[in-house]
């Protein structure tokens, strides 16, 4: 398991960027992962990769997640189960209905 800030990492190893909302766009973050890029769990100064369709993530750019899965590797994620968290505490984040090709 893995808890970290969900990231778009072409924004990330672009820019830095973090949040949704950077570089003067309201969610730019959001539209990347739904354009496919991948999606990214920075822990530290690691970023885990997840192997997932991405738009199943982009209403969580910039916020705190927790994802269980299976590891690929030194930095990828097959995930199994997603929660997003908040100052209300956890929430899943639902998974059903994409498929892996």
């Amino acid at each position: 398991m893995i808890r970290g800030t969900l990231i778009d990492s072409s924004c990330y190893f672009e820019e830095g960027q973090q949040a949704d909302e950077h570089d003067g766009m309201t969610s730019c973050g959001k539209d990347c992962l739904d354009s496919g890029v991948p999606a990214g769990v920075l822990v530290g100064d690691k970023v885990y990769i997840l192997i997932f369709p991405s738009t199943a993530f982009s209403d969580y750019v910039g916020k705190t997640v927790e994802i269980k899965g299976q590891p690929y590797g030194d930095n990828l994620i097959h995930p199994i189960k997603a929660m997003v968290i908040d100052k209300d505490g956890k929430k899943p984040i639902k998974l059903d209905g994409f498929e892996m090709m």
